[in-house]
Order: structure tokens, then sequence, then C-alpha cells
């Protein structure tokens, strides 16, 4: 990989962390807290470079995996969290974990609160084809908007 291949990646992220940073702090100004959700998805069986990856490689893949840190995650919101997706069997940090949070407020900001959300792909997509489950997709919304509306209204 080329010098400038390398560096792009790097601009993308310092661009996308300040901005990030910027938006945490405009909401901290108005509301006093932020919750962020980092949602992400992965795939039924581990990619090849997880595989030599002493962090993730091996063991059970949860169809959810719940990332977080106790700094940035409350019992109380990592309860709800597990409230609002009833139907699937979820792991703790497994087989990823923590949760993105601006390093401005990395551990020195409790009032920024932070729970990475990992669902694994076949719960809502046939992999194969690469094609929406309804069976799947439509109930993980409905347990997403009711995450998103009992942390900002409860």
């Amino acid at each position: 990989m080329s010098a400038a291949d390398e560096k792009l990646p790097m601009d993308y992220f310092t661009t996308y962390s300040a901005r990030f940073t910027q938006l945490v702090d405009a909401t901290l100004a108005v509301h006093g807290r932020a919750v962020i959700f980092d949602v992400h998805s992965y795939p039924e069986a581990e990619l090849s470079d997880e595989l030599s990856d002493e962090l993730h490689g091996g063991g059970y893949r949860a169809p959810l995996c719940v990332g977080s840190e106790p700094f940035h995650a409350s019992v109380d919101l990592l309860a709800t969290v597990g409230g609002c997706f009833p139907d699937l069997d979820a792991q703790a940090n497994a087989p990823f974990a923590g949760s993105y949070v601006p390093l401005k407020h990395y551990r020195s900001d409790a009032r920024v609160s932070s729970v990475m959300l990992e669902i694994r792909r076949d719960v809502y997509l046939d992999e194969a084809t690469v094609t929406r489950k309804p069976e799947g997709f439509a109930p993980l919304q409905v347990s997403l908007k009711r995450l998103v509306d009992q942390v900002r209204y409860g």
C-alpha cells in the first residue's frame, strides 16, 4: 500500500472524528448529555483477519454483540438495551468490545454515554444473496426505534 493509500483513510477518519466531536459538543450544550449508539453489523462467519486476531477470533458469535465500557455505559443503559432486543441472544463485548466516544470526551466526560450494537447480519439479511429477511429486518427496526425512544423519552 502506498503512502497516499494509507493517508486517505486517516484523512477520512480525522474529518469524521472532528465533525462527530462537534456534534457531541452541540448535543451536550443543548441537552446536557449525549448518548451514542454505535451501530454495525458483522458476518455470521469470521472474516480472515479475525481468525488471526486474538481480540476477536474464535468463540460464539451472538446475534447481538453489545460493546461498552463502564465509564460510558451505565448498568441502567445496558439494561435498557437488553430490554429492547428481547428476541436476540446478546453477548457483552464479544466478539467485539467497546464503543466509539470522541477522544475529547473519552473517559473524562460521563455525560457522554455510548453503546456499540453489532448485529450479526444473518439476523436480517441473507448473506449469500444480500437480500433482506422481512422476518428479521422488521423486528430489528422495531427494537432499534424502541431503544432510541426509551433513551430519548425515558
